[in-house]
């Protein structure tokens, strides 16, 4: 502190004057200029474009006692200047700018596209791991309850269905049983309690929604119809009566020669088949007067049956046709859907349904027999007869 008072004295004192000040200062073109300051301000020229810069004076103050003088500072080396074209300030006549030509602008400059940069953080990382961890804590949640209220749905429909079908209430039963395969539909089982709900679901829907006159009857109403009303007029009575209405077909099914496709008999010698499939043809005889008709299917489920020769199957399904014989033989035709067709597999359904009494010399006990294998065959058997 006490040297720095001296000095100002000695400088108001008349001392001797220091040693020159230089300055640089940066154009605005890119140029450098330097020089030494002056005891005054002063304005100097750039020598590339000719503007005019304004220096400072010298400062009147001493220099503090080790400092450094600009001209012992560090210097960045200076960028060397690039030669002025031909038609710049100095070059000029006149030592000043020279205007661009009229008519002919300068390019604008590219102005840089507005943009924004962001940067991922640790923080950032753990807040969105936190996110997804508690998004899935909720969606297992709600997904947990939602299979629980399914598997509660299941239960009581199908407790509700079993019920009904004890009570012979088989428009009921139908109902809880649709409701049960859609729960079983929705948890995506396939367990035997879910094939077997399945299966009585079909059974029930089939026989609620069975054709209402025996096939001889409707055999004798396409015939007169026909005759009055002509083909069409017959198909459009089939149509609007009787088709998308099911079938429940018990009958001897017997393997079909599968070079002249007619059933076989346990020796080999042909039969005749009033019903046909592509391995198999079910004895079926449907007559009415003097008219005679055939049942087509073609079902998978008699594939899987694989049944020996005259053995006894029960199955069932929806009409598609009633049509007169294409092969011009005068014999009609009833036609059966493909993807409808499936084997019977509960006695409830059936007694339900009151087709039992529809053959009075087969014994309950039978006809349980046939549909207790062919459960077994599906794998929808009862636990209870299970093994």
């Amino acid at each position: 502190m006490s040297n720095w008072l001296s000095s100002a004295a000695r400088a108001f004192q008349g001392q001797p004057a220091q040693q020159p000040q230089a300055f640089e200062v940066r154009c605005a073109c890119g140029r450098t200029v330097g020089g030494m300051r002056a005891a005054t301000w002063q304005q100097v020229p750039c020598p590339s474009c000719g503007e005019k810069l304004f220096v400072l004076p010298a400062s009147v103050y001493p220099r503090p006692v080790g400092g450094r003088t600009p001209a012992q500072a560090p210097r960045k080396p200076a960028h060397k200047p690039t030669p002025p074209p031909q038609n710049s300030p100095q070059n000029s006549p006149q030592g000043g700018r020279k205007a661009a030509p009229k008519g002919k602008q300068p390019p604008p400059l590219a102005e840089a596209e507005p943009g924004w940069s962001f940067r991922v953080s640790s923080l950032h990382v753990v807040l969105l791991g936190v996110l997804v961890i508690f998004s899935l804590t909720i969606w297992w949640a709600v997904h947990s309850r939602s299979l629980h209220q399914m598997e509660e749905q299941f239960t009581a429909e199908f407790k509700g269905a079993q019920q009904a079908l004890e009570e012979h209430e088989l428009m009921r039963a139908c109902v809880h049983l649709q409701q049960a395969c859609v729960a079983l539909d929705r948890l995506g089982r396939t367990d035997s309690v879910a094939r077997r709900a399945r299966q009585l679901s079909k059974e029930a829907t089939a026989a609620t929604e069975l054709v209402a006159k025996p096939l001889p009857d409707l055999l004798a109403e396409a015939v007169q119809t026909r005759m009055i009303s002509l083909e069409a007029g017959w198909q459009k009575e089939f149509s609007d009566r009787y088709k998308g209405t099911w079938l429940v077909i018990d009958a001897p099914v017997s393997p079909t020669d599968s070079e002249r496709g007619t059933p076989t008999s346990g020796d080999g010698v042909p039969q005749r088949a009033e019903l046909t499939s592509e391995n198999f043809a079910v004895e079926f005889p449907l007559v009415s007067g003097r008219d005679e008709a055939d049942l087509v299917v073609r079902f998978a489920d008699l594939k899987l049956l694989q049944p020996k020769p005259g053995q006894r199957v029960i199955f069932a399904g929806q009409l598609e046709e009633f049509r007169l014989s294409p092969a011009g033989t005068g014999r009609w035709e009833i036609v059966l859907r493909p993807d409808t067709g499936f084997l019977w597999a509960n006695v409830s359904t059936l007694t339900s349904a009151g087709l039992l009494d529809a053959q009075p010399s087969v014994t309950f006990a039978q006809t349980k027999l046939v549909l207790d294998e062919q459960a077994k065959l599906l794998k929808v058997e009862p636990p209870d007869t299970a093994k």
